[in-house]
């Protein structure tokens, strides 16, 4: 059995989503770690622009890929508006996206068995900390080596912002960068009993 192109997939979620479907994707990268890791189950619910809120977790379209990143916010340019967001384990922002590319929004996740809610109080206040904690982070890594513009939301037409540029040491970044993920991971573990259904 293949896999669907994205494209594809793409249409289908936007199917489902409209007759108010449940949706449920496995994710398979890292990039949203350690909150949601690889063969997580995500449940996303149809979601418009205007209902974001700056730290929510949007599914994106993309021509190759579908993406699950934290939404920083939006950026205008030419009277369209466009997405800003970054995963948390990613200290760049992702080239910007069209609205048109908004999927839905992530509203749960399954893992082992259980089912952990971002919908309710608990899970919006665990999003919002990790939103703080990953801002910190990249906050930190822009102060540490004089690269202010890496905390600067991109524009539209700007190239996308690369923290890999940076000529560093990479062990101080990674053993630095293991301090914040290990901080994440004691927020996720108070908040995960509050959020079990």
């Amino acid at each position: 059995m293949s896999a669907l192109a994205p494209d594809r997939l793409a249409e289908l979620l936007r199917q489902a989503l409209a007759q108010d479907k449940t949706v449920f994707l496995q994710v398979s990268s890292g990039s949203m770690a350690p909150l949601l890791r690889a063969g997580d189950q995500i449940e996303v619910r149809a979601a418009t622009v205007a209902e974001l809120t700056v730290g929510d977790i949007l599914l994106l379209e993309a021509p190759a890929a579908l993406f699950s990143h934290r939404f920083w916010g939006t950026a205008a340019e030419a009277g369209e508006s466009w997405l800003v967001t970054r995963g948390d384990r990613m200290l760049s922002f992702d080239p910007l996206w069209k609205s048109g590319q908004l999927l839905g929004k992530i509203i749960g996740w399954r893992r082992e068995g259980r089912y952990y809610s971002l919908a309710g109080p608990a899970g919006q206040q665990l999003n919002e900390l990790l939103a703080r904690l990953s801002a910190a982070e990249l906050n930190f890594f822009a102060r540490l080596y004089g690269r202010p513009e890496l905390t600067a939301l991109p524009a539209a037409t700007g190239p996308a912002l690369n923290f890999h540029q940076v000529d560093r040491s990479r062990l101080l970044t990674f053993l630095i960068r293991q301090l914040f993920k290990v901080r994440a991971k004691l927020i996720i573990r108070r908040q995960l009993a509050r959020l079990l259904d």
